[in-house]
């Protein structure tokens, strides 16, 4: 039977949660600068993340 953590799996000790997983974790920083980019301020507003699949749809590319 494999268990599940309720943490990150890239930053040590810390609860994955949404808040966590979007804002913060800095494993995902690339992602978290293009959608800034794309969404200016907005895009560290979790309530306009989630319900807007614009707002989601930017990749993050590795040149």
């Amino acid at each position: 039977m494999v268990q599940e953590s309720l943490h990150c799996p890239h930053c040590q000790r810390i609860e994955e949660t949404v808040h966590h997983f979007l804002p913060s974790s800095s494993f995902y920083r690339c992602e978290r600068h293009i959608l800034i980019n794309a969404h200016g301020r907005k895009a560290s507003s979790i309530s306009y993340l989630l319900p807007d699949s614009n707002a989601t749809s930017t990749s993050c590319t590795i040149r």
